[in-house]
């Protein structure tokens, strides 16, 4: 996708249907880079140094190619008031500089896309109440290989009817189950159009929906889409994710741990207040569920320390997983994301957040 990018507030000729929050991107360089550029002036002519602005504005263009990036994974296709700022940052006997892009995705499209409603609201566009008659329509088709053909996909990404949710999860539920692959679909193209739509709708009910897929009644496959969609369009919520951990489902717990280790573009007082929690929250909530115990030493009347697993396998202590079903004392396995490792890393951010504030 074209990401059109300009310093202005407004699009000549199209209108902003949607604004998203501020992104940035940054780039930092040694200090010794500049230093080489001036080290050989051979290039040095009227007080301008080739070398010197030829790497500045290579800085620049990936300074501001990452922030497109970041635009197009929220599902805009402009950029609104774009700055560019260079800082020096030192600190511990070292200088680098930092080139910082900045700006407002939008939606935008021309005119003729817009809902056309009178001031009164009298008058509703003819093309707005078609669209929606075509969803309705849609919306009654039952199975996704019917539903999900190509034209009916472009449809529901070009209307950006919030009502389409329910249809595109079901949608990924069937492409990433064995039916799908049994009915012989391409399901990599279709899990991808329909990654598309979840940037494209209010971020608010995208949320809402997705949070409530997270539970063992649910596929691995399907969950694992779902984080990278939340990932993908930074849609993490700590409020959503304490109700995930505080959950007696031990599989929607792991998934709310894995959301944690993902970062949020911006954090808010309320994210910090969520943060000082959370720590508390996990240790509270993953406690051991094998035992710590003792039994006799071959040939030896003393003993040693062993943990029963829960699955009911006595393990020695050195033994991190159990030798049985390959899960630790706290029912993880060797992939998932570890509760300490969510506890120091939710104080690291709390603690640079402090310091920034």
């Amino acid at each position: 996708m074209k990401i059109t990018v300009t310093t202005t507030n407004s699009i000549e000729g199209k209108v902003i249907q949607r604004y998203f929050d501020p992104i940035a991107a940054n780039v930092v360089i040694g200090a010794n880079v500049i230093s080489d550029m001036f080290a050989g002036f051979t290039d040095f002519f009227g007080g301008r140094s080739v070398t010197y602005e030829n790497k500045l504005q290579q800085l620049n263009h990936q300074a501001l190619a990452e922030l497109k990036r970041k635009a197009e994974m929220l599902g805009a296709n402009c950029i609104v008031g774009l700055k560019i700022d260079i800082d020096e940052i030192s600190g511990k006997n070292s200088q680098m500089f930092m080139i910082t892009a900045y700006g407002t995705p939008v939606l935008a499209g021309m005119p003729s896309d817009q809902p056309q409603i009178a001031e009164r609201g009298e008058y509703i566009d003819g093309d707005l109440v078609e669209s929606k008659v075509k969803a309705n329509n849609l919306l009654k088709i039952d199975h996704p290989r019917s539903l999900f053909t190509d034209a009916n996909v472009q449809f529901i990404l070009d209307s950006k009817f919030p009502e389409f949710i329910p249809v595109m999860l079901k949608g990924l539920k069937y492409f990433t189950s064995k039916d799908a692959l049994a009915d012989g679909v391409d399901v990599k193209e279709r899990i991808g159009s329909i990654r598309r739509f979840w940037g494209l709708v209010d971020p608010v009910l995208v949320i809402d929906a997705i949070y409530k897929e997270f539970n063992s009644d649910n596929t691995i496959e399907y969950l694992k889409v779902l984080q990278k969609i939340v990932f993908d369009f930074s849609l993490i919520d700590y409020s959503k994710i304490e109700r995930l951990l505080l959950s007696d489902d031990f599989t929607t717990a792991k998934f709310g741990l894995y959301l944690l280790s993902l970062k949020k573009d911006h954090y808010s007082p309320e994210d910090k207040l969520h943060l000082s929690k959370l720590p508390a929250i996990i240790d509270e909530r993953f406690k051991p569920i094998g035992q710590i115990t003792t039994k006799k030493k071959l040939m030896s009347s003393s003993e040693k320390e062993v943990w029963n697993c829960a699955c009911g396998k006595v393990n020695d202590m050195d033994l991190q997983y159990c030798a049985s079903c390959v899960k630790d004392i706290k029912g993880f396995e060797r992939e998932d994301v570890k509760p300490d490792k969510i506890v120091i890393l939710a104080n690291e951010r709390l603690g640079v957040i402090d310091a920034l504030s």
